[in-house]
């Protein structure tokens, strides 16, 4: 008798010549693997929440339309912050790690300009609660915009005759032309907005104003020139940085004369440049270290520098005149200790030196403050802005403020987070909506994604910033980043064409497979693929995998093989 037949294994455990489903292995271990998308560094350190990953992998497909939808979820203005925003979100890319970051600044640019895209309703609760914005600048805009896409009538009132506060007036077209941002305005006016110009509104209009609307928001920004508090201010050929940007009948008459600009932020830098513009014969920045704010982008410093704007780090002490004009400003050398970051950690001005600046005009950029108007008479102020919470709310009930008026970070993208705060707060307000954990996340300061406080089903974890595995930096080969063309120096100073070019459809598709899309799900399937009991599944039309708790026996393959950090081992619930 043959004992073959008493080992034939399949008598002793259950085979499948075709499945392995006969195995079910999920008795094995109470350990699963948890699908849950998270932000990604670069969103984490966005103030504006973009879900930059989710548009970079569209663009890598050559979805241009589905990028653009991307960004409009949290931000209004791709256009703009595609060219002037600070790009924190570049130094916290994962990819730094392995050669360099991906160049996300520009990769926004290009869904604004190859994508069609337009903004998307996110409920209709708000359609019987008005709401009026006064000022149109980031801050105002992003405000609007998502009130209205939360179903508010919103009237958005502007002093000036057209809509984009400093963004229209303030930033030169050659860093931001002006067909950009109406193209970006245009978009945002297909809401439920009611655009207002030249419209000023005092202390009795804001009074009809909160009759007549549910809230009001005061977006209205910082126009007032701060002073510097040091002799000799009051002399002909001293000119404020807004006004000198404001006015191109002043710009003219800087040409042929030696310029100097006092600051060290993107006022002075924007100021410095357009005065070499307008033909000035030589131009210098005095900067304070210890004092003066850092431009938002290392860029414009050295396209200033190429263009021949000599930075000097100084200390004005006195405005020198002859005949009631500036001609000279005395100032102390800045004793300047190590560089931190790109950040001066300690510096002072040396009281034994002294020196003179020759000039024939000077610029100060050193700052703005409120205008003084009856509008704020009714308001506390503390450093020249609104007192205000975190979520925009005044003392006053119903009147709420954002951007540079509020005691926020002045910077466009940082005025358009503030402007979404106060608009998801004043919804969430007037619906009675508010709970204690939308309190904790607007009171927080955390940035955060007004699709994720409205859309059902999972959502993306914002409490903690995706990690990937290393074997992304072990499969991704080293590549250079895609370089925008950029007009030579000596062409640029001619006129106001725009510095920096933007990428073609096939280079910025290139640029954003460059992309590790940390925190999101591709649907790569290598969690599947890796899978040894074949338990990672997908639901048609979704985009999270679940393990067959049947046939998952906790062994932990899929989430080591997943190289994004969306899958993760944890506890059957």
């Amino acid at each position: 008798m043959s004992y073959h037949k008493f080992l034939d294994p399949e008598l002793i455990i259950p085979i499948s010549r075709s499945s392995t489903t006969a195995f079910r292995t999920g008795s094995w271990s109470r350990i699963r693997p948890v699908f849950e998308e998270k932000f990604s560094p670069c969103s984490v350190a966005c103030p504006t929440a973009n879900n930059i990953a989710s548009a970079m992998f569209k663009i890598s497909q050559g979805d241009f339309d589905g990028a653009l939808a991307a960004f409009l979820e949290e931000s209004p203005l791709p256009g703009v912050c595609g060219r002037v925003c600070n790009h924190n979100c570049q130094s916290k890319c994962n990819r730094n790690d392995h050669d360099s970051s991906v160049r996300i600044r520009t990769i926004e640019r290009s869904a604004s300009d190859h994508g069609t895209a337009k903004p998307v309703q996110l409920t209709d609760a708000g359609k019987k609660l008005p709401v009026a914005v006064i000022g149109s600048g980031p801050a105002g805009l992003a405000a609007a915009y998502h009130l209205a896409r939360m179903g508010h009538p919103v009237s958005l009132l502007e002093a000036s005759e057209r809509l984009g506060g400093l963004l229209a007036m303030g930033i030169p077209g050659y860093r931001l032309p002006k067909k950009v941002l109406n193209h970006d305005i245009e978009r945002i006016l297909t809401l439920d907005i009611k655009p207002i110009t030249n419209h000023t509104v005092d202390h009795e209009g804001l009074e009809k104003l909160l009759d007549s609307h549910k809230a009001v928001l005061l977006a209205t920004g910082t126009w007032a020139p701060t002073t510097m508090g040091i002799p000799g201010e009051d002399l002909k050929g001293i000119i404020p940085g807004l006004d000198f940007l404001l006015d191109s009948s002043i710009q003219a008459q800087v040409k042929g004369r030696n310029v100097i600009v006092i600051g060290g932020g993107n006022t002075a830098i924007d100021a410095s440049r357009v005065a070499m513009r307008n033909g000035a014969a030589t131009v210098s920045i005095l900067y304070r270290p210890d004092l003066d704010a850092l431009p938002d982008s290392d860029d414009e410093v050295c396209e200033a520098e190429e263009e021949g704007i000599l930075r000097i780090p100084s200390h004005p002490m006195e405005f020198i005149g002859e005949k009631g004009e500036i001609c000279s400003i005395r100032c102390r050398e800045i004793v300047q200790a190590e560089y931190s970051n790109n950040c001066i950690s300690s510096s002072k001005p040396n009281i034994e030196f002294k020196e003179l600046f020759p000039c024939d005009v000077v610029i100060t950029a050193i700052g703005q403050t409120l205008v003084a108007s009856s509008l704020h008479s009714s308001l506390q102020q503390e450093y020249g802005r609104i007192v205000a919470d975190r979520q925009g709310r005044t003392a006053r009930k119903g009147l709420y403020v954002a951007g540079d008026a509020g005691p926020f970070q002045a910077t466009v993208v940082d005025a358009m987070a503030s402007g979404k705060r106060a608009a998801v707060s004043i919804h969430l307000e007037l619906t009675g909506s508010m709970d204690e954990t939308s309190t904790a996340l607007l009171d927080s300061g955390r940035t955060f994604s007004i699709m994720d406080m409205f859309k059902t089903g999972p959502k993306r974890n914002s409490d903690a910033s995706a990690k990937i595995n290393r074997y992304s930096y072990l499969t991704a080969s080293e590549t250079t980043p895609q370089c925008s063309p950029t007009i030579a120096a000596d062409e640029r100073v001619c006129g106001f064409q725009e510095v920096v070019g933007g990428l073609e459809s096939k280079e910025a598709t290139a640029e954003a497979g460059r992309c590790f899309y940390c925190g999101s799900c591709i649907g790569c399937d290598l969690c599947a693929t890796f899978c040894p009991d074949v338990s990672m599944c997908q639901e048609s039309g979704k985009t999270a995998y679940e393990a067959d708790p049947e046939h998952c026996k906790g062994c932990g393959a899929c989430a080591a093989a997943c190289v994004r950090g969306v899958l993760e081992m944890g506890e059957e619930q």
